[in-house]
């Protein structure tokens, strides 16, 4: 069943709103057996081996994150120098340039690894699904199913969040104005 649970799309159709676990009747909490499920699928399609350490070992990505700050530490040690006790001036210690090139190199190094990690998860989807190339990109018919299939993912869902503002917003009852000021100052 490892096959077919990393091959659901619905793994990434579950906002976590929590209304499910809310108004399950037995209780079974499927909002967070959808995140753990989410969580292992993310483990098992990371390249670099690291999402799987912080969530099945998380003694082992503690020590991971502390060794590097401190290497992160050093590095800017190295960088400056001694700082003096009596008066820690931070954006002196560790110059503006050394902070903006590092952040840049990182948010670079992240970004590859999610796009890794996503072209490694689509891959293995379509071969499950059995789409190829040719299904995806053979002919304007498939370039233009293509391109509509990206702008709802990407366009309508992710960003403007349809299904979550249809199906997980509790739609409240609205209260009289004259009632919700009546009830305040009792």
């Amino acid at each position: 069943m490892k096959q077919e649970l990393l091959s659901a799309k619905e793994l990434w159709t579950c906002y976590y709103c929590g209304e499910c676990s809310e108004t399950c009747p037995r209780q079974a909490e499927p909002g967070e057996f959808m995140a753990a499920a989410r969580r292992y699928a993310i483990a098992s399609y990371d390249r670099t081996r690291l999402a799987r350490t912080m969530y099945l070992q998380p003694i082992v990505g503690t020590a991971i994150a502390v060794m590097l700050a401190a290497l992160f530490a050093l590095f800017m040690y190295v960088g400056h120098g001694p700082q003096d006790s009596a008066s820690l001036a931070l954006f002196q210690f560790i110059p503006s340039g050394l902070i903006h090139n590092l952040g840049l190199v990182v948010m670079i190094l992240v970004f590859l690894a999610g796009l890794a990690g996503v072209a490694t998860m689509a891959r293995q989807l379509a071969r499950s699904e059995g789409v190829g190339w040719r299904t995806v990109f053979g002919g304007r018919a498939a370039l233009r199913r293509s391109g509509r299939a990206l702008w709802i993912a990407l366009g309508i869902e992710s960003l403007g969040q349809r299904r979550y503002r249809v199906d997980c917003e509790t739609v409240q009852e609205p209260v009289a104005w004259y009632a919700a000021a009546g009830s305040s100052t009792r």
